[in-house]
């Protein structure tokens, strides 16, 4: 039976250089021995800090659908690339066709507002605050304004969903040269995160501060929480493509 795949979180706090070694990525460290990822026990690959890739490593994960997605040292994704796609979804299709409407974007609007305020309503639902979205989103963002450290945090739990919700865009056909990826991406990553604020905010009170691995901890250990939204999302946007057809 295949194994199933793995998120793989490279920290550079320390140089690293990632290369290839046949149907695998080696990670090498000064003074360290070196570490072997096989390509095919990979669904994405997360990358902060100092690390350095060689042509053929990205050239592989490329061709072997992976997604790689490099954080800033914000939290916030910076460069990112996407696998070739491989897929029998006709959702790509139907995006671009979407898209080349003339009320296309105006429509996507719509949804991703409501949306979005959805997220946000159930989020405070969780929280058990009465009030609505916009005025939840604004104490929300007052608080990351007024503590840096628990926007930081935020920031890299948006970076953190953000290279998720490539990898799912991808399996769906969407690769690096549509631009619609990078409509898409960053609203699902939005919706996620708000998704999983209820939890943030109790793992939140028993800390200062909260590095980037420490966050991927977080992030894994609600994975089924940012995978209920994510899935959830896209059956929505799935629905609009296929009513405005």
């Amino acid at each position: 039976m295949k194994e199933p795949t793995k998120p793989l979180y490279i920290n550079g706090q320390e140089p690293l250089q990632v290369c290839l070694d046949g149907p695998a990525l080696r990670i090498r460290k000064t003074r360290s021995d070196d570490r072997r990822f096989p390509l095919e026990r990979l669904s994405r690959i997360v990358v902060f800090g100092d690390v350095g890739w060689s042509s053929d490593a990205l050239l592989a994960c490329a061709k072997a659908g992976i997604v790689v997605c490099l954080l800033r040292p914000n939290g916030l994704p910076a460069e990112c690339w996407v696998g070739e796609p491989s897929t029998t979804s006709t959702f790509a299709e139907d995006w671009r066709r979407f898209l080349e409407r003339t009320d296309g974007k105006q429509l996507f609007r719509r949804w991703r507002i409501r949306e979005r305020q959805r997220a946000i309503r159930f989020c405070a639902l969780r929280l058990g605050l009465r009030r609505d979205a916009p005025a939840f989103a604004r104490q929300v963002g007052r608080c990351a304004t007024n503590d840096p450290h628990f926007g930081a945090a935020k920031r890299g739990l948006y970076g953190l969903a953000h290279a998720r919700c490539l990898e799912e865009l991808s399996k769906l056909g969407l690769c690096e040269t549509d631009m619609s990826l990078r409509l898409v991406a960053p609203h699902l990553a939005a919706v996620i995160q708000w998704g999983l604020h209820p939890s943030f905010v109790d793992w939140w009170r028993r800390r200062a501060t909260a590095s980037v691995p420490e966050l991927a901890g977080f992030f894994e250990r609600n994975h089924s929480t940012a995978e209920f939204h994510l899935r959830e999302t896209l059956h929505s946007l799935a629905r609009v493509l296929e009513e405005k057809m």
